[in-house]
């Protein structure tokens, strides 16, 4: 989303409305979405930092998902597989499916992992806008 240059715009509202375990943040009104924030339990944030340094991830280990007030989620959690040893036992059908469904995916969609990179970046720069603009006012 491009910002206007602080030669044009020196203020701007953000508006952050939370929903139960996320929170939305949008720019000057409810049409300019900048991001989603997700409150996730200290497991999702062990898993990923997993996934990240090592690319091994444990979903076993995360018991809840964050949830909108409505109940919904925005992403569902992972499907957990109680016996992954038995590759014998999953239908050729299957594999083929599943490898074009990877191939035919949208090329934008990102993995969740990335999401979670891209929520906490957001995170930290509207962190330093709202500090650069307090320490403005005073």
């Amino acid at each position: 989303m491009p910002l206007p240059p602080y030669s044009k715009k020196k203020q701007f509202d953000l508006l952050l409305i939370r929903d139960n375990e996320y929170m939305d943040i949008y720019l000057e009104n409810l049409n300019n979405k900048i991001a989603t924030f997700a409150l996730v339990e200290e497991a999702v944030v062990d898993e990923l930092n997993n996934l990240l340094q090592n690319n091994i991830c444990d979903f076993s280990k995360i018991t809840s998902w964050p949830h909108r007030a409505d109940g919904s989620m925005d992403y569902p959690p992972p499907a957990l597989t109680t016996d992954t040893n038995n590759e014998d036992e999953i239908p050729e059908n299957a594999i083929k499916k599943n490898a074009l469904s990877k191939n035919n995916a949208d090329k934008t969609s990102l993995p969740l992992w990335a999401w979670f990179v891209f929520i906490g970046i957001a995170l930290a720069v509207s962190g330093g806008i709202a500090v650069f603009i307090i320490k403005c006012k005073r």
